[in-house]
């Protein structure tokens, strides 16, 4: 992490900080005129690299964020998010658009969220899988067991990152149709149906997550 953090500060605007903070140093320590305040260069010079280690971690931040944006499952997820959000606003009925709108809100303020999180979790371990069959990584050494219980949890979190995908595009399915049909009662019943059943699933397979958690630390 700190080699990160590092790498990360050699970079604008890390480094600007880092040469003001050391050009001022080095006026206090060289120049004449600033002579009476020579013997407190320790004081700009801290200041200086607090602000650049706290600039360079929030560049290191920065550049992680955007890899799982880029990611292919997180790519569907928000592509998938935005059709359902372009036919909420295609419902006609007052009624039908709200319960879409709690719907999308939820999906916005809960499910990407930690759908982002668990894919965050599923692309480490399956990293770490990756270096194991070089021979490489921290898992190198572990039990056989214990390698089939990860590979096991890799699998399982694919599939319930692929389920809520599913679920999503069912739902963008449900709501082409309610917008066309919106006296349709049977396809307002499947659309709340699918809400329900999408709240659920997600709920249900953050299990197989924080297992994968509890079974690094073992």
């Amino acid at each position: 992490m700190l080699w990160r953090v590092f790498r990360a500060g050699v970079k604008p605007p890390a480094v600007w900080i880092l040469a003001a903070g050391l050009a001022v140093v080095a006026a206090m320590l060289f120049v004449q005129s600033l002579e009476p305040y020579r013997s407190a260069w320790p004081i700009p010079f801290f200041i200086t690299l607090l602000a650049w280690t706290a600039m360079s971690a929030t560049q290191v931040e920065n550049r992680v964020a955007p890899a799982i944006h880029d990611d292919p499952l997180m790519r569907k997820a928000l592509e998938r998010r935005d059709a359902l959000a372009r036919e909420v606003a295609l419902l006609e009925a007052p009624s039908f658009r709200r319960q879409a709108e709690d719907v999308l809100q939820q999906v916005d303020q809960d499910i990407l969220p930690e759908f982002m999180r668990r894919l965050a979790r599923y692309r480490a371990l399956e990293s770490a899988l990756a270096y194991h069959r070089t021979g490489r990584g921290p898992l190198v050494g572990a039990s056989p067991d214990t390698i089939g219980n990860l590979k096991q949890l890799s699998v399982a979190q694919q599939e319930a990152l692929q389920g809520l995908l599913t679920r999503l595009s069912d739902m963008v399915a449900n709501l082409m149709g309610l917008s066309h049909s919106t006296d349709d009662p049977e396809t307002l019943r499947r659309a709340r149906a699918l809400a329900e059943d999408m709240a659920t699933y997600w709920e249900s397979s953050s299990e197989v997550f924080r297992d994968s958690d509890s079974t690094l630390r073992r």
